[in-house]
């Protein structure tokens, strides 16, 4: 995931490659360049010339690369390669946000990549696509991770990794993109509480000029923005961030995408709850048991806006609880509300159809 232009398509294609070559050479003496997304790009000879290379069929893929600033990937797609012992990595691939169609687009791109994980049932990994040379926090990258950040529970977060593409210009490191990045994870920190490690651990530095190389001469295109031992470089750093990448992702829990959801729908449902009940009195019980739903929405979730939610709570009269229940207690909180009393509730049937459709879910 990331923005629009991060190389994020460029990434799966130079990983199918580094995983079936282990040298650049290897590659060559082949004489084939996996393309499983379709990519285009320009190359400039000597007298500044351009040439179009192009891999693979994009009608067939339906990728857009007719317009500047336009995210390529036009929708979520799977794909699936084979890393030994009878094991495949599954990596979706996302449109972009920040797109130059505007906010609408965005949104639209969003609810794609949150329908795309939600179906997936589990995912092992959370990762961002980024350029290392983002010397600012710019309104599209802030925009952009708080966005995509948005879809996920907090417990989701351990899972978060960092991939910079186009790195051998910073030596394989994160480049000037290490400001904007720690500020965001600071200040999201301080606002709801989440914590994204940024480190060694979790960071993944690539560069695809090998695998451009590759497809230029492929099209029989000269291919001269660095030396053949760059491109041989480029491709052994790759290589090694991709089985590093792996390797981690092979340890890593994975977390239940139904989750996610689950906190869509319990945001929607408790919104309301809050609606019928501002004009009520509420007895100690009832005021705890609403409480205690919007706090759990506020502990779990990044940018789901409960401050009103939260300030309804506190007007009727309820403290923040000293614990955090789980999913069950959750449930079994709204089944005390909406189905052992007979409360006359605008909302209890919607409520009601909500338990039914996650009680036996997780």
């Amino acid at each position: 995931m990331g923005p629009s232009g991060a190389g994020k398509s460029t990434l799966v294609n130079g990983i199918a490659n580094y995983l079936k070559y282990e040298t650049l050479r290897e590659a060559e003496a082949d004489n084939h360049v996996t393309a499983v997304i379709p990519c285009q790009f320009e190359v400039q000879d000597d007298d500044y010339k351009g040439h179009i290379v192009k891999m693979g069929n994009a009608d067939e893929a339906e990728e857009n690369f007719n317009s500047l600033g336009h995210s390529v990937t036009q929708k979520p797609k799977e794909y699936d390669f084979p890393i030994g012992n009878d094991e495949y990595i599954h990596i979706i691939d996302t449109p972009g946000l920040a797109d130059s169609r505007g906010v609408k687009q965005d949104q639209k791109n969003l609810e794609l990549i949150r329908q795309a994980i939600i179906n997936v049932g589990e995912l092992h990994a959370l990762c961002f696509v980024l350029k290392p040379n983002e010397s600012k926090l710019t309104i599209g990258l802030e925009t952009t991770m708080r966005l995509l950040l948005s879809i996920f529970p907090k417990k989701a977060l351990d899972s978060v990794l960092f991939l910079f593409t186009n790195s051998r210009g910073t030596f394989y490191k994160p480049g000037d993109t290490t400001g904007p990045i720690t500020k965001l994870i600071t200040d999201l920190q301080k606002e709801c509480g989440a914590n994204i490690n940024f480190g060694r651990s979790n960071i993944f530095c690539t560069d695809n000029e090998g695998f451009r190389y590759l497809c230029a001469k492929a099209c029989k295109v000269d291919y001269t923005t660095a030396t053949h031992r760059d491109y041989e470089d480029s491709w052994k750093h790759s290589r090694n961030a991709t089985i590093s990448l792996i390797n981690r992702i092979r340890n890593e829990k994975p977390f239940d995408t139904r989750i996610i959801n689950f906190y869509t729908e319990l945001r929607f449902v408790t919104q309301k709850w809050a609606e019928w009940i501002k004009n009520c009195n509420m007895s100690a019980e009832r005021s705890k048991r609403f409480g205690t739903v919007v706090y759990e929405l506020e502990k779990n979730m990044i940018g789901t806006n409960c401050n009103d939610l939260v300030e309804l709570a506190k007007s009727k009269r309820f403290r923040e609880p000293r614990y955090v229940f789980d999913f069950m207690g959750i449930m079994n909180i709204l089944h005390e509300e909406f189905v052992e009393t007979d409360l006359d509730y605008n909302v209890a049937n919607e409520i009601r159809v909500f338990l039914d459709r996650y009680i036996f879910q997780f």
